[in-house]
């Protein structure tokens, strides 16, 4: 099976339009979602991203999913730039690939995050509107629930290794990020009721009983963050290739 990096990097490369619009197989895009990835494009940005709602919000395991994974994503708050959007509902001038190259295909789940951290350090912005909006279908089944927030968490602490960014320390200590396990929970989920009381409350208030669901993933999410930290360092690829290589080449 590719990984959405290579999966992206191979409909990029056979793309012939001038904005490169991005969707997971696991999204529904909302009402008039190209229009508006068009219309701001054409105000100037090179890059535009959205919102994420949940998409099966019958199941417990997607909110904790949600609350998790898209805090920071959520329809609130006025157009405003940012420093990273998920690319299961984002959108490129293909000029941007052109100078960049494609994704980094060695850092899933994580490799929108530093694709957008490199664009970051060559000055070149990210719109956010909250209503581009697309619905996420989350997972629904403990295992798989635990093992994503897990690998998410792996990957995390080793992206940051190379970025610098917040956590960073940790990250690069792995006796620290080990000894912080307990903590990590419970400071990610302080933070994440905070935000969301901010700026969306009602979501709190009706699936809170997701609440411990989402702590247990957390704890998934911190132990493959110690894991991660003790990793080998990633190897930070100078230009991610958009060749095109030959279908039998691909994974199925």
């Amino acid at each position: 099976q590719t990984e959405p990096g290579t999966a992206r990097n191979l409909a990029i490369a056979r793309s012939r339009g001038e904005i490169i619009a991005c969707l997971d197989a696991d999204c529904v895009a909302h009402a008039n979602w190209l229009r508006r990835i068009v219309a701001a494009h054409g105000r100037g940005h090179p890059i535009v991203g959205g919102s994420v709602a949940n998409g099966n919000p019958e199941s417990i395991l997607a909110w904790a999913g949600f609350l998790g994974e898209f805090r920071e994503f959520i329809a609130a708050g006025d157009p405003r730039l940012v420093r990273h959007l998920p690319t299961c509902n984002i959108s490129y001038n293909r000029a941007i690939f052109e100078e960049f190259g494609g994704f980094p295909t060695s850092f899933y789940p994580q490799e929108d995050l530093l694709f957008h951290w490199r664009l970051g350090q060559h000055g070149v912005p990210i719109w956010f509107e909250p209503d581009i909006q697309v619905g996420h279908t989350h997972r629904a089944k403990w295992r798989s629930y635990l093992q994503h927030q897990r690998r998410i968490g792996h990957t995390t602490a080793r992206v940051i290794k190379l970025t610098g960014e917040e956590g960073a320390f940790l990250a690069r200590s792995p006796l620290a990020a080990v000894l912080t396990v307990p903590a990590l929970p419970v400071f990610k989920l302080l933070r994440t009721v905070a935000h969301f009381l901010s700026w969306q409350p009602e979501i709190i208030w009706r699936h809170w009983a997701a609440l411990p669901i989402l702590f247990l993933g957390l704890y998934a999410w911190a132990v493959g963050f110690a894991a991660g930290a003790g990793a080998e360092p990633l190897r930070l690829p100078v230009r991610e290739s958009l060749s095109r290589p030959a279908m039998d080449d691909v994974a199925p």
